[in-house]
């Protein structure tokens, strides 16, 4: 899976938040246990902020319900 180096990447940043982040730590998505919202944070270093908002986009949840669906999908 294209987003299969990010979600290996995994782990506690604190004793109440978890999330996955790329490497070098420029694009984390995490979630605290106390709540029920995720963040996520992009901070470039090595990559352009263009490109950390694609891998955002690509690993976004979507409904696909059709091939037309998939294919609007992988067209973004």
């Amino acid at each position: 899976m294209f987003y299969g180096s990010i979600i290996k990447n995994n782990k506690w940043f604190n004793n109440n938040e978890f999330g996955l982040y790329t490497p070098n730590e420029e694009l984390i998505i995490k979630a605290a246990l106390d709540g029920e919202k995720s963040e996520i944070l992009i901070t470039p270093k090595v990559n352009t902020k263009e490109v950390l908002d694609g891998y955002l986009r690509r690993i976004t949840y979507h409904e696909i319900n059709n091939q037309e669906d998939l294919v609007n999908w992988i067209g973004r």
